[in-house]
């Protein structure tokens, strides 16, 4: 899996085509951390980073942006492509059903999820990263627990 550094590196191999960005947000992670500790927070990590690359296949390139976010990159031809890489994410979330003790609504492990599609360059990842952003925090903004796709960057 790598870092944000990687993310913006590995944008320049998909020059050119038409790539889905997507960001995901572990809803409640302090509250995780607060009730079982750090090691169950690090485990929690680590099985969600498994989920995301079973959810998206294996054309999808992961990333750890810090803390409990993570991105993908991945090809994608259409906006539907996009919205069916995050439903597939968010059912093999709840089919998954990992216990959250300290989920505020009582709810196993919830993710925010945000995506914009866009033809890979400089210039216009930056503006699909803003998008995906967006998405994601009118997702935290309406409750959590779901995802949101921007029109094509």
């Amino acid at each position: 899996m790598g870092n944000r550094s990687a993310l913006h590196q590995d944008v320049a191999a998909y020059s050119g085509r038409s790539i889905g960005l997507i960001l995901v947000d572990i809803d409640f992670f302090k509250q995780y951390n607060d009730a079982l500790g750090h090691p169950e927070g690090d485990r929690l990590l680590r099985l969600l980073a498994n989920l995301l690359g079973d959810a998206l296949g294996a054309e999808a390139t992961l990333y750890r942006l810090g803390g409990d976010e993570f991105a993908a990159l991945l090809p994608c031809p259409t906006d539907q492509a996009l919205t069916q890489y995050c439903e597939a994410l968010q059912v093999e979330l709840e089919a998954a059903q990992f216990s959250h003790p300290a989920h505020p609504d009582n709810k196993d492990v919830t993710l925010s999820i945000g995506g914009a599609r866009f033809v890979a360059d400089a210039n216009s990842f930056a503006m699909a990263y803003e998008a995906a952003d967006k998405a994601l925090y009118q997702v935290k903004t309406a409750g959590r627990d779901g995802w949101q796709v921007t029109a094509s960057a």
